[in-house]
């Protein structure tokens, strides 16, 4: 998301038939140009890693794919997990709501698979009547409109938890969600068995 300039590259020397399709042999053709991919010093430099010229600005707008959105959600260290969700990272969205129905008690349940992190940062929110500013994490993610709408109606009328996935993981998984009455009837402890003796047939 970062718009280049002309100090930020170079040139190198390069085999003629080595050099792969995309690269740029002027370094004035990269300025003005934005990344939307993380780069390392010495990396070369490709189309492929960069936003279509159109865009003459840098910032997460950049980085969102075609198609999609990015989405800022609240969160605090624990929903985060601890800070260890950095952009690049991809997550699950659990909810936890209200039920509406006889029951009426909870459950929480996955609404948002696999979902890519654009950004994480701080915003400062006026908390309380003394309106002094508290520090609140935003992770900002990359949804299509149909999650968008998921994730703004559980971030609206439930708790939002965040689990991080393994980068290598992209399988779905099927679940029912979990209740109070679900979750206590599973870690009951099963009753033990009583033996009796019985006295020998005469």
């Amino acid at each position: 998301g970062t718009s280049i300039t002309g100090p930020m590259v170079k040139t190198m020397t390069y085999l003629k038939e080595s050099l792969p399709a995309g690269h740029f042999a002027d370094p004035a053709a990269l300025v003005g140009r934005t990344n939307i991919y993380p780069l390392k010093a010495g990396e070369p430099l490709f189309e492929s890693q960069l936003a279509p010229t159109t865009v003459s600005q840098g910032g997460v707008a950049a980085l969102v794919t075609p198609k999609k959105r990015a989405m800022g959600v609240k969160v605090d260290k624990v929903v985060g997990v601890s800070g260890f969700i950095h952009p690049g990272n991809r997550v699950d969205v659990l909810a936890t709501l209200s039920r509406n129905d006889r029951q009426n008690e909870p459950m929480t349940k996955i609404v948002l698979e696999n979902i890519l992190v654009l950004a994480t940062g701080t915003e400062l929110e006026k908390s309380g009547k003394q309106e002094k500013p508290a520090q609140v994490d935003v992770i900002t993610l990359e949804v299509t409109p149909e999650e968008g709408e998921k994730l703004a109606l559980a971030a609206q009328e439930g708790k939002l938890q965040l689990a991080l996935r393994n980068y290598a993981d992209t399988a779905n998984s099927d679940t029912r969600g979990t209740t109070i009455s679900g979750l206590l009837s599973r870690t009951e402890a099963p009753k033990a068995s009583v033996k009796k003796t019985a006295a020998p047939r005469p």
